[in-house]
């Protein structure tokens, strides 16, 4: 008996410890709720924390150690309030309340149709339309799929999908869908296969010690508030040393560093976390501690914002990019560098995103 209670002992500690396994962004895509919208109650996405990563990534939150960033809710709507673009919803399915914010689509203009029965399929979609346009009333039951995005410290839904729900069996069936989903795969830890785990391959190794690094680097900037550097410092640095011995423990002697420095930084610069200095051989500025950067991304946004063809929609990051890329200091940045300067500010609440790829200044 007491060999059996040990065990099961041993096995819940185990379960609870790989519950609280952050594994590295490289593995997310091995689960499934990294990329489909999830079924949750609210409040499950009202209590997610972020993920735990080194490196932070917005709009990533874990239910135990799932990655979670798009969700499919459902609730009853409880508060209306209308904008000039958007409406705002906030809906209750009995487990909390959540904003979504819901844009109002594209007009649609059915003048001549020559197709046979796509007239009558377009109108009904103007109709559809047209009602999200006039808003929907207090008590419908509102379906919403989107991302989480966290707008002045209060969690909300960018809705990509939202619609009414007739059927009133619905709100019923979906709490009990999502119970379903909760004890068949929620609430089970996200777990590498043995597979993954014993690997040997050299080239999943060094994988896993460049995204490792990555991670660290980063945290180890965002800690200093390093604004740039240089390869020579960040090689003789006696905290990466400890980073790469403390990664890479029994290769350490072996590896070559400033090779896989290089490696790191490089795929730093690529994701967009670094830019490379234009005159300075081996240099590099970090983006996200850039205010000067940050500063010029928000005023131009402001000055292309007040004209009218991008007050309605708001701005292109390309458009942004080609203006900033003009200023010899910033020419060779990437469009994954100016997407992290718009994702800060709209961290900060002042810019809005109209689209996944349009942003607008809110002041």
């Amino acid at each position: 008996m007491a060999e059996a209670e040990n065990r099961m002992q041993g096995a819940e500690k185990e379960t609870l410890t790989t519950a609280n396994a952050m594994y590295p962004q490289i593995y997310w895509g091995l689960d499934p709720t990294s990329q489909t919208f999830c079924k949750l109650y609210i409040r499950d996405v009202l209590t997610m924390t972020e993920y735990s990563s080194a490196t932070p990534v917005q709009g990533v939150f874990s239910y135990m150690n799932h990655p979670v960033s798009k969700v499919d809710l459902m609730g009853v709507i409880v508060r209306v309030e209308q904008r000039s673009k958007q409406f705002l919803y906030a809906i209750d399915d009995s487990t909390g309340v959540i904003n979504c914010c819901c844009w109002n689509p594209d007009p649609l203009t059915v003048k001549q149709c020559i197709i046979p029965g796509l007239k009558e399929k377009v109108e009904e979609t103007e109709k559809i339309q047209q009602c999200k346009e006039e808003g929907f009333n207090l008590g419908d039951l509102l379906h919403v799929r989107g991302k989480i995005k966290i707008f002045r410290e209060q969690r909300e839904i960018m809705a990509s999908y939202f619609a009414i729900e007739k059927d009133p069996n619905a709100e019923l069936n979906r709490m009990l869908e999502v119970q379903a989903l909760h004890q068949l795969f929620y609430d089970k830890p996200f777990q590498l296969s043995n597979i993954i785990k014993n690997c040997n391959s050299h080239n999943l190794s060094l994988i896993h010690l460049t995204a490792s690094l990555q991670d660290g680097l980063m945290k180890l900037f965002e800690e200093s508030r390093t604004v740039q550097f240089c390869m020579a410092d960040l090689e003789t640095s006696e905290d990466v040393k400890s980073l790469i011995d403390q990664n890479a423990p029994e290769q350490s002697v072996a590896l070559n560093k400033r090779t896989l420095l290089d490696q790191v930084v490089n795929q730093l610069e690529e994701s967009g976390f670094l830019l490379k200095h234009q005159k300075k051989r081996e240099h590099y500025r970090v983006i996200m501690n850039d205010v000067q950067l940050i500063k010029i991304v928000l005023n131009l946004l402001q000055k292309e914002c007040a004209r009218e063809k991008y007050a309605e929609k708001g701005c292109h990051y390309l458009h942004i990019l080609g203006e900033i890329r003009k200023a010899e200091e910033y020419c060779s940045l990437n469009s994954n560098a100016i997407l992290k300067c718009l994702q800060k500010l709209e961290e900060e609440s002042r810019i809005i995103s109209t689209t996944d790829k349009h942003f607008a200044s809110v002041e």
